[in-house]
């Protein structure tokens, strides 16, 4: 395996103009990672438009509703027209989540930063919110499922990047592998974590889920 160099670009966090809906979290940072190749997907996750907007620009309306200081994590985009934050480039040529999770904390502003993914289309400001008031100061705070871990709809602190990157130089890239290294409080799976019946971790890998998802949110909006 290659040496994975580090790459550093001079861009950093903004704070967007806030619409006052429910209470703004100052002190953690938030990173929408847009990088993915979306090879099952056929094209650009993060770029098709739902409803005249584009899919990251559905989860920043949500994301600026709680967090001040908001940033895009991608290699594969110079601008997003429905995002107007700084892009920042991974600062590590080895693709996947754990290089997106490091270039985040090096570059947030904060002690911790809130990542997610830029195809979740059911992430909720309700459920940040939730998040954002049990948080207590641990090193990463990950909801848990059934399913697993949910390391791309988490809340990461600076002293997980040691061990992210002797895990990179390692060649290992489950983000599970850093928990043994730092302090990890797990949110169990409540009812909470579904919107309209869906979890809210559930990402778009192909049309056919983006076409499902669609549908089920226009049965939500007409139910409610």
């Amino acid at each position: 395996m290659g040496v994975c160099r580090l790459h550093v670009s001079h861009a950093g966090f903004t704070h967007p103009k806030k619409r006052v809906t429910f209470p703004t979290v100052k002190e953690i940072g938030c990173a929408i990672l847009a990088g993915g190749r979306s090879s099952r997907f056929g094209q650009d996750k993060a770029t098709i438009r739902i409803n005249g907007k584009t899919l990251i620009g559905h989860i920043y309306d949500v994301v600026s509703r709680i967090f001040e200081s908001v940033a895009v994590v991608s290699s594969r985009h110079r601008e997003l027209k429905d995002v107007p934050v700084p892009i920042i480039k991974d600062v590590l040529p080895c693709p996947g989540a754990m290089t997106s999770i490091i270039t985040a904390l090096l570059y947030s502003g904060m002690e911790h930063t809130f990542v997610v993914a830029c195809d979740m289309p059911l992430v909720s400001a309700e459920i940040l919110t939730y998040m954002t008031a049990d948080f207590a100061g641990e090193d990463i705070l990950i909801p848990k499922t059934q399913w697993g871990y949910e390391p791309l709809h988490a809340i990461y602190s600076k002293a997980c990047l040691a061990p992210m990157f002797r895990l990179v130089q390692a060649g290992r890239f489950k983000i599970t592998d850093v928990f043994p290294f730092v302090s990890v409080k797990e949110l169990d799976e409540e009812g909470r974590f579904y919107r309209n019946g869906k979890l809210v971790f559930t990402n778009v890998n192909t049309m056919t889920d983006l076409e499902l998802l669609q549908g089920h949110n226009e049965e939500g909006r007409r139910a409610g």
